[in-house]
């Protein structure tokens, strides 16, 4: 995907010394479902990259596409660090911005207007000062719109759509091709290699030899 250009995020961010990363890459989360639909659709699993922008950031997922979240239309932004990292991002529209998040976020009319993001440590050391100086909502008392939590994210952990991705993960890595190599039983496998050896050497000779 190319570079946005709107002068509601500015230009793309580019590395430089104490502001920390501008894109973080291979990062999950969640897109609730408004209550009222629960009973039909599902929380809808995010997988994707994250784009840090001079007022904004974008998280392109791989199925939706882009979510644009402007910093003017963010109500509120919180890491949660009980069970792993997790960005909660709230976002409401405003008089600030002629923008409407409902035309920023897909499925807006079955999603609620929250992001939930799986972030790492590293994440959290390099962008919650930026962030929370960025959100500053006023300088003197020192509050900000990004605030850290100690607490559990309920929202996320309580989603069957969250378990069931965990699951089928978890699956995945146990059996599909991308994880099984040899190392996993090392010895049969020299010694089918060797046998399959033996047989296509007797068979140049000419000779029977009982298959493995």
């Amino acid at each position: 995907m190319k570079n946005l250009e709107c002068e509601h995020l500015g230009e793309r961010l580019r590395a430089k010394k104490n502001e920390g990363g501008v894109l973080y890459e291979k990062i999950t989360g969640l897109l609730p479902i408004k209550e009222e639909f629960s009973d039909v659709f599902s929380d809808v699993v995010l997988n994707g990259k994250l784009v840090f922008y001079e007022k904004g950031m974008v998280f392109i997922d791989n199925r939706l596409h882009a979510i644009v979240m402007p910093y003017k239309l963010v109500k509120s932004m919180t890491t949660h660090q009980e069970k792993g990292y997790w960005l909660e991002i709230k976002l409401e529209d405003n008089e600030e911005s002629t923008l409407k998040v409902k035309n920023l976020v897909p499925h807006n009319l079955t999603c609620t207007q929250t992001i939930y993001l799986r972030i790492e440590a590293k994440f959290h050391q390099e962008k919650f000062k930026v962030l929370e100086k960025e959100l500053m909502i006023d300088e003197d008392n020192f509050i900000s719109k990004m605030t850290k939590s100690y607490e559990d994210c309920p929202v996320v952990h309580d989603s069957v759509s969250w378990k069931n991705f965990e699951i089928n993960k978890k699956y995945n890595e146990m059996y599909s091709s991308d994880y099984l190599n040899l190392d996993f039983d090392m010895k049969q496998y020299r010694e089918f290699m060797e046998f399959n050896v033996m047989h296509d050497y007797n068979k140049i000779k000419s000779k029977e030899f009982i298959t493995y």
